[in-house]
């Protein structure tokens, strides 16, 4: 259903995909299905620093009622380790249509 929506210009004129592409294959899966019927006209890259991730999502952890088994520094650094692998090179592959955004400032700054 997402690929038809997608391949329909005269329904969709903007797009926002969350956290995608993630990987080469993605990527390659998009140029695939997608290709040049939809233009990328810019990425979003909230950009912080692997510290200040890590402490921020362990005090969400701590504050929050439901515990996940994830939530632990060595999952966490494998998780971030696999973005810098994996995401941060297709998102670089983009080149000036990347938009970062400092996210180290608080809820209302960013």
């Amino acid at each position: 259903m997402m690929t038809a929506v997608l391949k329909s210009p005269s329904y969709v004129t903007h797009v926002l995909l969350d956290g995608f592409p993630r990987s080469a294959d993605n990527m390659d899966a998009w140029n695939k299905v997608i290709g040049d019927s939809l233009a990328v006209e810019f990425l979003l890259y909230f950009k912080l620093t692997t510290d200040e991730m890590m402490k921020r999502i362990m005090a969400r952890a701590a504050a929050s009622k439901v515990k996940r088994s994830d939530d632990n520094e060595e999952t966490i650094k494998k998780r971030l380790g696999v973005f810098e692998n994996t995401s941060l090179p297709v998102l670089k592959s983009f080149g000036d249509k990347v938009c970062e955004i400092d996210d180290s400032g608080s809820k209302t700054q960013v």
